[in-house]
């Protein structure tokens, strides 16, 4: 079977445009997503070292304020002379100044005395794990998981009068 020459060329015309473009195509297709998948990759890098300096940051603050709260003469005063609207003004103190969304100074049995977000008091805070680890005489901050799947940073440091454990925040 003979071809003539027209076909031949065309034929050959369309076979080099095709693999022209195969070429061009994968080869731009594979600089493209290794420069992309580069790039993406450092600047993923970068949003997480951002991330975990924000919330290191925020760990430190808190548990700074958290110290301070537990160190006030204050919330001492108003813990031994069991003056709960004191400590409950306090709570709310600490909260506007560093912009918490939640303050609670419980008892060595973990029970609430103050909240600084309501007027609610005398339910159990033992279901927080920081609650529970200073309750063991820790001072510790960090990012918890809260029941609606956000993030939140907390911290919880004892309360010691005359160097004792007496309440803890």
């Amino acid at each position: 079977m003979r071809f003539s020459i027209m076909f031949k060329s065309i034929a050959v015309l369309i076979g080099s445009i095709l693999i022209a473009a195969l070429g061009i195509f994968f080869t731009s297709r594979h600089f493209m997503y290794e420069g992309f998948e580069h790039s993406i990759h450092e600047e993923l890098t970068t949003m997480r070292g951002v991330v975990d300096a924000n919330f290191t940051s925020l760990k430190t603050r808190l548990l700074q304020e958290a110290e301070l709260l537990a160190d006030g003469a204050t919330v001492k005063d108003a813990l031994t002379g069991q003056k709960y609207e004191a400590l409950k003004t306090t709570a709310k103190m600490i909260m506007g100044r560093c912009a918490a969304d939640v303050v609670l100074i419980v008892d060595a049995a973990g029970t609430v005395l103050a909240r600084g977000q309501s007027d609610r008091s005398g339910d159990s805070a033992l279901n927080f794990p920081l609650i529970q680890e200073a309750l063991q005489g820790q001072a510790v901050a960090d990012v918890v998981h809260l029941a609606d799947s956000s993030l939140s940073v907390a911290s919880a440091t004892p309360i010691r009068v005359e160097g004792r454990i007496v309440i803890k925040d």
